[in-house]
């Protein structure tokens, strides 16, 4: 990725993951050899079995700024981020091509969550009940690979989430 479209430090965004394994993040057992950090990407490969097919992070957050790229080998249907927030999967249009990345710039505070995909124009996401929520990052049968995911605090801050 090009250093433009990473997130800047300076503007408070913190990995969500060190790059080279899966520290801060909850791996079940049966997730251990299908869920892998390689060059900065979070790989699954699509074959999980059992019931905990998603990555979730050990820590949970509140009203933060989230970037999240992911691309697919395959059309995933619905049209969906492949993330859970508080429950709820967003819908959203997307319009890359497989394996191209796409990108998401989600904002949650007070409950309400603001959603661009693509540099579309943001959209109300789902209303999310819970004040502090974990980052789940689905599992695709197909497979799914992430990157560039950046947190960052909003508490007092009435910036969008970019």
């Amino acid at each position: 990725m090009p250093e433009a479209e990473v997130a800047e430090a300076e503007s408070g965004f913190k990995s969500l993951y060190t790059g080279v394994d899966l520290s801060g993040w909850k791996v079940e057992p049966n997730q251990q050899l299908h869920w892998t950090a390689k060059d900065w990407n979070l790989i699954c490969d699509g074959k999980v079995e059992g019931e905990n097919k998603n990555l979730v992070s050990e820590k949970s957050y509140s009203d933060f700024g989230l970037v999240i790229d992911w691309k697919t080998p395959a059309n995933p249907v619905p049209q969906q981020v492949p993330i859970v927030l508080g429950g709820v999967i967003p819908d959203a249009k997307i319009d890359k091509k497989p394996n191209e990345w796409n990108r998401a710039l989600i904002r949650f505070e007070a409950g309400k969550t603001k959603i661009s995909v693509n540099d579309a124009r943001p959209i109300d996401g789902p209303p999310i009940a819970a004040k502090e929520i974990p980052i789940i990052l689905l599992h695709r049968p197909e497979g799914i690979s992430f990157a560039n995911l950046y947190i960052r605090s909003l508490a007092g801050q009435t910036s969008p989430a970019r």
